[in-house]
């Protein structure tokens, strides 16, 4: 079964965002380790005005450093989810914990199922998606950071930015 969470869950890497994607629908923000950029809080920043955020990070060094970045600069929506499980190996990351600790952790933040706001067709319609310049433009009014196609559309997503936004912005 496939759960649906309307948040942002912030993960350590992608070995966590594959693992949690494979049962749970949702927007994932890899920091891939503790040194996040100034332009990745901003866009954090601007998603908690929209959705809630959740930090899903290993209990290690690297994971309380990452919270407390995060919630230095990102001061309301954040949800610090702590996961507690026993495992025989010697880690106790997300990627170890088992899926039924993660559901039940989660739960409160499922949500149904809502459509996404824009696809590739918008971005190929507007001429976003081979035009840098539109797309620089679009990343730095939005706080995006720096972006590919697929992950320009996933933060315009999770930010319900709509089609006319963007008409009106370019």
């Amino acid at each position: 079964m496939i759960y649906e969470c309307d948040a942002l869950l912030v993960v350590e890497g992608t070995n966590d965002q594959s693992y949690l994607s494979s049962f749970i629908k949702s927007y994932y923000f890899v920091t891939n380790g503790y040194d996040i950029k100034k332009s990745d809080l901003d866009y954090l920043l601007a998603v908690s005005f929209i959705r809630p955020i959740i930090l899903l990070v290993d209990p290690d060094e690297a994971g309380e450093q990452i919270r407390s970045t995060i919630k230095d600069f990102v001061s309301n929506n954040i949800i610090d989810i702590r996961l507690s499980f026993k495992s025989s190996s010697l880690k106790h990351g997300v990627f170890e914990c088992p899926k039924p600790i993660i559901i039940e952790a989660l739960k409160p933040y499922f949500s149904p199922c809502q459509p996404e706001t824009l696809t590739i067709v918008d971005l190929i319609e507007l001429d976003i998606y081979s035009n840098a310049e539109k797309r620089l433009l679009i990343e730095n009014h939005y706080h995006l950071g720096r972006t590919n196609n697929k992950t320009l559309l996933k933060r315009l997503n999770c930010l319900k930015i709509k089609r006319e936004d963007l008409i009106n912005l370019l």
